[in-house]
């Protein structure tokens, strides 16, 4: 029986550090740091549950050996619940660079290069330059971020990690503010 006891702690303690995994991942943090740390403080709470099993197993009450029973049950999956709340409290991590893999529904999928005096969108079969005092705005629309220049007007879907809908808003965001044209002195 206590065999099997162990086998679902070790099932659940390894459900766990996948889905806080998964949630490191959707977020745009590190996966490996995460569950490293997930499992450590999982392993700690079993640990310290095993010791209050030890501590109740001498009690004259059945109430409080059968709580001492199971107690590294509760002190294994709590810190890791607690590690993926913290999680998704967290910020989702953008990487910021020069170079943006995009789409749009008007020239598919292509790339927003950005640099100090212009912009430049790379596609299958064409490229445009847009100068940067060209700018007129640059703006979050839903996962998207609308660009738009005296000659034109576009929207881009940006493409980096992570590709989840909050992924996706935090790039447009991110673009936005390292796009939007700065006011003349």
């Amino acid at each position: 029986m206590v065999v099997l006891g162990a086998l679902f702690l070790v099932m659940g303690l390894a459900l766990h550090i996948a889905w806080i995994t998964n949630v490191a991942r959707s977020r745009g943090r590190s996966m490996l740091f995460w569950a490293l740390g997930a499992a450590a403080l999982g392993a700690l709470g079993c640990w310290f549950g095993l010791l209050v099993s030890v501590a109740c197993e001498s009690a004259n009450s059945e109430t409080v050996s059968m709580l001492g029973a199971i107690a590294p049950l509760p002190g294994a999956f709590l810190p890791m619940i607690g590690v993926a709340f913290l999680l998704f409290r967290l910020p989702v991590n953008v990487t910021i660079g020069r170079d943006w893999p995009v789409h749009s529904s008007k020239s598919g999928t292509g790339r927003l290069v950005i640099s100090p005096d212009a912009l430049y969108l790379a596609w299958k079969d064409r490229g445009d330059l847009i100068q940067r005092s060209s700018v007129k705005s640059a703006v979050v629309d839903g996962e998207c971020l609308r660009l738009v220049w005296t000659e034109g007007e576009l929207v881009l879907m940006p493409l980096m990690q992570p590709q989840t809908r909050d992924g996706r808003i935090r790039q447009s965001q991110t673009l936005a503010r390292m796009l939007a044209p700065t006011a003349a002195p």
